[in-house]
Order: C-alpha cells, then sequence, then structure tokens
C-alpha cells in the first residue's frame, strides 16, 4: 500500500488525473460536488469524503454525463466512469501528490497525479 501522511486532508478544491492521460480528470469541488472529463464526455455528481485524513472512506455518487459519442474515447471513458463508481475508500500520498481510489474488496481501481488546486 502507499504511503501516506496522517495530517488532515481535504479532496476539495482539488482536480486529478490518472496517469497517462491528459483528456480524464475528475475534480473535488466545494460542498461535496464532483465534476471532470472522461475522455469524450462531461460528468458530474457528488462525493463525501467520510475522512479528514490522508485515507480514508470516499463516496461517490449521481454521477451523470453528457452523451456525446467519441469512438476512440468511450472504452476508456467507461471504464473510468465505472472505477470512479466503485470507489469506497482512498490514500493520499502528500508528497507525491497522488491519489488511490480503493474498492470494497481492497482493490486499486485507479491511481491519480494532483493537476490543479484552487
Amino acid at each position: 500500500m502507499p504511503q501516506t501522511n496522517a495530517a488532515y486532508f481535504s479532496l476539495a478544491g482539488s482536480e486529478w488525473q490518472p496517469e497517462g492521460s491528459s483528456e480524464q480528470f475528475v475534480g473535488f469541488k466545494a460542498e461535496g460536488r464532483l465534476a471532470g472529463h472522461g475522455g469524450c464526455n462531461r460528468f458530474f455528481g457528488s462525493y463525501r469524503q467520510a475522512s479528514s485524513l490522508a485515507e480514508g472512506k470516499l463516496a461517490l455518487g449521481g454521477l451523470g454525463s453528457t452523451k456525446k459519442f467519441c469512438q476512440d474515447h468511450m472504452e476508456a471513458e467507461r471504464s473510468f466512469l465505472k472505477a470512479l463508481e466503485k470507489t469506497v475508500r482512498y490514500k493520499v500520498n502528500v508528497n507525491s501528490r497522488t491519489l488511490f481510489l480503493y474498492d470494497d474488496k481492497g482493490e486499486l481501481l485507479l491511481k491519480l497525479r494532483q493537476s490543479d488546486w484552487d
């Protein structure tokens, strides 16, 4: 498992991208809202960070998206959104600015790099 810092950490105001992707990202907004881009479509929803530490429970829900079709991006987009929907836990390595998202079995779903901070 990646090393984390036990200091306070809020996802609010941060934006993250999968390694190797310049088109996909997820942004955690204020008041539990999230928005992002899957590679073709914009998506939106809500999140609840149940810990104020660099690791804890994270619930993402109510994901919706625009409905454009981009043949070269649809499979990667579906995979990205599915991983977000399955997320129940997170860990942050503050030093490397990396966010790890896990499912209910502890399997790593996504490894994301911080790309922006409000």
